[in-house]
């Protein structure tokens, strides 16, 4: 199945369904051009170039190669990916029994066989040929020219209506601009009597206008005066800022010391407090050793009365051990007896 050629720009695929109104043309033209040589003869009178007559192509053949939509009349460049281009041969006409076959039935067969007559006719048609694709394509650019006229022509058409109603409304506008016209006309007039009117009191306005330049003068020189005031107190505000900076500053120091004797002040606190926890923790040992040397002396009196009995006693164990002994010896009887 061949691919088909399609415009990108209107989308005509070279069917009469897709074409496009009012010539309904379809198709499309395969465009190429050709570097044609003249002599140069230099500049005539006039600054033009004057060139020869006669021409030769010697340049390269088929260059820039497009397609040319017969619907919008637009050109595009060939596919990149296209194999290259074929002509198509053209069916030779039926040959009549008797009848000899005319020439230009088979040009292309005897072209190296033509004489040179049919070569230059030959060479006729294919500039004849030439002049009618270019007369096509100026016919294809003139027809686009008035399709896009045709197309502005509509769209003038479609905005004729609103611009109507505008010419309407700006008519109104106008007849209103010229009863404004006319009321400021009389305005004018008003003004320009009543300035008649005040030119004879001009005299006495010159005269108060001096008195007010005159008072001026003194707002001038008691504005000085002012400013100059303003500028000391701008001076003495400036020293009281100062002072104020530093006023605050010893005030923070201040707070500072303030900060620091009640912290002294809380310590102080907890010393008494030590002292006062101190004092009772001492009055309770003192009352300790009291009970404990009342208790020692009262041991002490119960030692030394022990102490006492025991001697009480040792002495009157010594005095039973005496006795016990003289009661085991035989003593002499007085001599007295």
């Amino acid at each position: 199945m061949s691919k088909k050629v399609v415009c990108p720009q209107c989308g005509h695929d070279g069917t009469p369904e897709t074409s496009r109104p009012p010539l309904q043309s379809f198709g499309f033209n395969y465009l190429a051009d050709s570097i044609v040589c003249r002599e140069a003869h230099g500049y005539d009178d006039s600054g033009k170039l004057r060139l020869s007559a006669e021409f030769k192509c010697e340049g390269a053949q088929e260059t820039n190669a497009r397609l040319e939509c017969r619907s919008c009349w637009q050109t595009f460049p060939v596919p990149e990916d296209h194999p290259g281009t074929v002509i198509a041969e053209q069916p030779a006409p039926p040959v009549e029994e008797g009848v000899s076959p005319s020439p230009a039935a088979v040009w292309g067969a005897e072209d190296a066989a033509l004489p040179a007559a049919d070569q230059i006719a030959k060479g006729v048609v294919v500039v004849l040929r030439k002049g009618m694709q270019d007369l096509q394509q100026a016919f294809a650019g003139e027809i686009a020219r008035l399709e896009a006229a045709l197309a502005d022509v509509a769209r003038t058409a479609q905005e004729v209506v609103p611009l109507r109603e505008d010419l309407v409304s700006l008519r109104s506008e106008a007849s209103s601009w010229l009863e404004a016209q006319q009321q400021l006309h009389t305005r004018t007039g008003a003004c320009e009597a009543s300035i008649l009117a005040q030119h004879e009191a001009l005299p006495q306005v010159w005269e108060r206008l001096r008195v007010l330049t005159g008072m001026q003068e003194e707002i001038l020189r008691k504005t000085d005066e002012q400013a100059g005031a303003v500028a000391s107190l701008q001076e003495q505000t400036g020293q009281l800022k100062e002072t104020a900076a530093a006023h605050a500053a010893l005030s923070e120091r201040v707070g500072g010391i303030d900060g620091l004797l009640q912290a002294g002040k809380d310590a102080m606190a907890r010393v008494d407090a030590l002292c006062a926890q101190l004092q009772e923790e001492h009055h309770g040992l003192r009352q300790r050793q009291d009970s404990q040397a009342d208790v020692l002396r009262a041991l002490h009196a119960v030692a030394q009365e022990q102490l006492s009995r025991k001697e009480e006693l040792q002495a009157a164990v010594h005095r039973l051990e005496e006795i016990a002994g003289a009661l085991g010896q035989v003593k002499p009887l007085p001599q007295d007896l």
